[in-house]
């Protein structure tokens, strides 16, 4: 296991506005660096595809977080980066108390509808990878 994979990896859709913004967010304030990323072009995602796709988890679904041998998906991502993030960010989820249906259905519709209401993103290279490129898998 190289030291990149210890942390937790955030897998994105490197086309999609609102998930390259959400890797912005965490660069600015995972100040700890505990987060790394890695895009669905990557050749991490090739080397887990085949274990998303026995959990049937799509990368449009949204973002997905590793965590070891642990795979989170959907709304279950945001809950959890915001509670590794501490500090102010851990309030936010306080919304994890509403029914699990609700959550699942708004970050569905939110995650289907992506493209549609974010936009694809056109930056000249993946978000903060410039900037940050220890943080970012190949």
């Amino acid at each position: 296991m190289t030291e990149k994979n210890r942390h937790p990896v955030v897998l994105y859709d490197e086309e999609c506005a609102l998930c390259n913004f959400w890797v912005r967010f965490l660069l600015r304030y995972d100040r700890r660096g505990v987060f790394h990323f890695a895009g669905q072009h990557s050749s991490f995602y090739q080397s887990v595809k085949g274990k998303l796709l026995e959990k049937e988890i799509d990368i449009e679904q949204g973002v997905v977080l590793f965590r070891g041998d642990t795979v989170l998906y959907g709304v279950d991502v945001v809950w959890d980066v915001l509670r590794t993030l501490g500090g102010a960010w851990r309030w936010l989820t306080f919304f994890s108390l509403f029914p699990a249906a609700l959550q699942r259905w708004v970050y569905g519709m939110v995650a289907r509808n992506r493209y549609r209401l974010f936009g694809r993103y056109r930056g000249a290279c993946r978000a903060g990878s410039v900037n940050h490129p220890e943080r970012f898998l190949q």
